[in-house]
């Protein structure tokens, strides 16, 4: 008992559970050690907020629904009781980074096998990145790294006004902290209602920070709908705040470059890159090239995933294509920017709920850190009126609500939302 003591000991928490329990060998534990890790995933359904189990509300879930007669409660109940016993803490350490192992190298495995049968697969980014995921796991339970720096720099860092601004809304802007590499963010918005322009709208005014504040980094468009050719001028539009005609006026005479340059820094300060067909490795090596300090993916569920060769948009592929996003962008200290579009639920309302995003009612929902939500109404009256919400927020600046609601006008000529 005691192997399968100590792997049921160090799956209690729930998050070594959902990082370890593929990798437990079945065949090398007893049938009721088997039988209660599978309990365990249950109690973390029913339980969703529980952080590790708790092994007396686990038996009452299993006295309910597997009707326990009395000697099967009598054995259940002391094999629980087995656990409620101190285990050494270097046992259980030891335990979780031996299933983290076998967990990378069936991982690593399957990788190397949907390579050598010719999947597309970027081998190398693919091992590397689970190798170093992998290895962030173990230090951080071995306790080899810790936050041991300035408090008051993490104070700093945090605090209400450091960061880019979300400038774009006024609103949003007194309301929601500034934006800080690791974020993860969300602009969802039904289809054609301005969400290209949107993001470069934002783009503009990060880049207007970004002078001082990253004079060495840009902010890339990863560009997976139009073409970066199509975008590139209504950057320069939306900078610069004109017309297509003027627009063409200024480039015609040569004073459309300087005068971008004057307000946004440099020429290459907002960089936009095609990712059409693309998969994350290799997005993640675009990013890794241009060392940006902020990027946008737009339409992020369209990047193919290691594990999904087709990129369809089902479930499991956004999650993992939203959450290798999330790490890569703490990984390298840039903000991310993602987008979705806001599915048939949200249509004709000018504040659709965190569960319209297309496809996904809590995969992608759990990566974010803030969803800007738009609306709009099938009216051609009011065809140019946005409501601008954030259903999810979780960088609400002291004393504010995390749920904010208002409305703007979109005037697309010249890309101005007020």
């Amino acid at each position: 008992m005691s192997l399968d003591k100590n792997i049921l000991v160090a799956l209690m928490p729930r998050v070594k559970y959902r990082a370890l329990i593929s990798a437990v060998p079945r065949d090398m534990v007893v049938g009721h050690t088997s039988s209660l890790l599978d309990w365990f995933g249950l109690y973390f359904q029913a339980y969703p907020d529980a952080e590790r189990v708790d092994l007396d509300a686990l038996l009452t879930m299993m006295r309910l629904r597997a009707n326990l007669d009395a000697p099967q409660l009598a054995v259940t109940s002391a094999i629980l009781n087995q656990l409620r016993e101190p285990v050494a803490p270097e046992i259980i350490l030891q335990t979780q980074n031996q299933l983290e192992e076998l967990a990378f190298a069936g991982k690593a495995g399957a990788v190397l096998a949907a390579f050598n049968n010719g999947d597309d697969v970027d081998v190398t980014f693919e091992l590397s990145r689970m190798a170093t995921e992998s290895r962030r796991r173990i230090d951080t339970s071995a306790g080899a790294k810790w936050a041991d720096g300035d408090v008051l720099a993490y104070i700093e860092a945090d605090a209400d006004n450091s960061g880019l601004q979300l400038t774009t809304f006024p609103t949003l802007h007194s309301r929601i902290k500034g934006l800080r590499g690791g974020h993860n963010i969300c602009v969802s918005a039904p289809t054609d209602k301005g969400k290209s322009s949107l993001l470069i709208r934002m783009l503009v005014d990060f880049a207007k920070q970004a002078k001082t504040m990253y004079p060495n980094r840009c902010a890339l468009y990863c560009v997976n709908e139009s073409t970066a050719e199509v975008l590139t001028p209504r950057v320069y539009q939306t900078a610069l705040s004109l017309t297509r005609d003027e627009l063409l006026s200024q480039a015609r005479s040569g004073k459309l470059v300087p005068a971008y340059t004057g307000i946004v820094g440099a020429r290459d300060s907002i960089r936009l890159v095609n990712i059409h067909g693309m998969n994350t490795s290799q997005v993640a090596r675009i990013i890794e090239a241009h060392e940006p300090y902020c990027v946008v993916t737009d339409m992020t569920g369209r990047i193919r995933s290691g594990s999904n060769s087709t990129g369809a948009n089902d479930v499991a592929q956004l999650e993992e294509a939203w959450n290798t996003m999330r790490e890569l962008a703490a990984m390298q200290d840039f903000l991310h920017i993602g987008t979705t579009q806001v599915s048939g639920e949200g249509m004709d309302m000018l504040y659709p709920p965190l569960s319209a995003m297309q496809n996904s009612k809590v995969g992608i929902q759990t990566t974010l850190d803030l969803c800007i939500m738009m609306g709009a109404l099938n009216n051609v009256e009011v065809q140019n009126l946005r409501g601008i919400s954030t259903p999810k927020n979780k960088l609400a600046r002291t004393g504010c609500s995390s749920t904010n609601q208002l409305e703007v006008y979109f005037t697309p000529e010249k890309n101005i939302w007020g």
